[in-house]
């Protein structure tokens, strides 16, 4: 059977609601395929626009939730990320890419798993962009119980470099939800709006994450702010009581070059979603990946608290708590070093600000006064002569 046919096939057995009989609690497991077509080149890298596929599972137990994934596009055999609830565990196996280094340069690597630890529960849109888009299709009920609006954690920011670093900080966009009627009240419709506003660092290569972000307007006509991105559902079917979406997109949207009005935008990624099967969570199953070897760990959950320490890199056997990571000599040497580099980055900044502020006096001294005086000059020599 084609793809396509297999697809159809799908879809009828779920939109039939052959498992509608069950009566299970909102833990559930939802199975699929994604496509994500780039119509733009996203980093600038000088690569062509590409059509890309996957497969995903992500299981939902009321606000916490874990994503599994796979991509065509990479040189990872999988991608894993989860919560507790207070902390987001992503894990990457590059088990496949390991071998084949391995057998190209005869050496032994002992790292096949790398991972990242965030602060919270909502996905990183910077270190794994497909996991907004499923988590807002399908692990946002919880979420959006508690959170009304009107700003909310967007599923990507227009700043594709500090997407990461936007979400760490708790920047939301405003959103237009839609709810399904039906439990556990999934979005229908969710459409971002960017709300005009620029943020960057001045200087990322001396300033990142030691001096403040910069905020301006954007240029117009988008200063007023412009459709960030939309997430649709398009159909959905009765799992044991609960709508579940079975088909949505997802389109993100940034401004065009010369842009004269703020509708004048352009696609940057259209994904499409696709499930083919819905299951009960077992109850054993954890919302934390598991780490069952050595993992590289970049951890950043203390990279938006006080006091700050950002990317703290370590290899253990597991996930390491909150305590364990503040005990490790690493951690302690890199307070010391977040301290010393912020001064730094202040001395830096003062040291460029203040030619700046020269400049103008010297601006007012050769241009402004001689200008002034020049005027004065003129005005007087005219009542001089109106006088006579």
């Amino acid at each position: 059977m084609c793809r396509h046919g297999i697809k159809i096939f799908w879809l009828l057995i779920l939109m039939l609601g052959v498992a509608a009989d069950v009566t299970f609690g909102i833990d559930y497991k939802v199975e699929g395929a994604f496509t994500i077509e780039e119509s733009h080149d996203l980093y600038n890298s000088g690569y062509d626009p590409k059509t890309i596929t996957g497969n995903f599972s992500i299981v939902v137990k009321g606000g916490l939730w874990k994503l599994r994934w796979s991509q065509s596009n990479e040189e990872i055999d999988y991608q894993e990320v989860g919560t507790d609830g207070a902390n987001l565990y992503t894990v990457r196996s590059v088990a496949g890419f390991v071998h084949h280094q391995e057998q190209v340069s005869g050496k032994h690597s002992a790292n096949e798993l790398t991972g990242r630890v965030d602060e919270g529960y909502l996905p990183n849109p910077g270190t794994s962009p497909v996991a907004p888009v499923l988590w807002w299709t399908f692990a946002s009920a919880s979420y959006l119980d508690t959170n009304s609006g009107p700003r909310f954690a967007p599923i990507w920011y227009p700043e594709i470099l500090y997407s990461a670093a936007l979400h760490t900080m708790g920047i939301e966009l405003p959103a237009q939800v839609v709810r399904a009627s039906s439990p556990p009240g999934l979005p229908h419709t969710v459409v971002f709006s960017d709300d005009g506003i620029k943020r960057e660092w001045r200087n990322p290569n001396s300033a990142l994450w030691l001096l403040p972000m910069e905020q301006s307007n954007r240029p117009k006509p988008f200063d007023k702010g412009f459709t960030n991105c939309i997430l649709q559902v398009l159909s959905s079917t009765n799992w044991g009581g609960y709508e579940i979406p079975i088909q949505s997109e997802v389109r993100t949207f940034s401004p065009k070059p010369k842009a004269k009005v703020a509708t004048d935008l352009e696609c940057r990624c259209h994904y499409s979603v696709f499930v083919t099967n819905i299951v009960k969570a077992a109850d054993e199953i954890s919302t934390v990946p598991q780490v069952d070897s050595a993992i590289y760990t970049a951890d950043w959950r203390f990279a938006n608290l006080q006091p700050q320490v950002i990317g703290v890199g370590y290899l253990a056997k597991k996930w390491l708590s909150d305590d364990e990571v503040r005990r490790l000599p690493l951690y302690t040497n890199a307070l010391g070093h977040m301290s010393d580099m912020r001064k730094q980055a202040i001395s830096r900044e003062a040291t460029m600000a203040a030619p700046r502020r020269g400049g103008k006096w010297i601006l007012f001294i050769f241009v402004a006064l001689p200008a002034l005086w020049w005027g004065l000059y003129m005005r007087s020599t005219s009542r001089n002569q109106m006088e006579t």
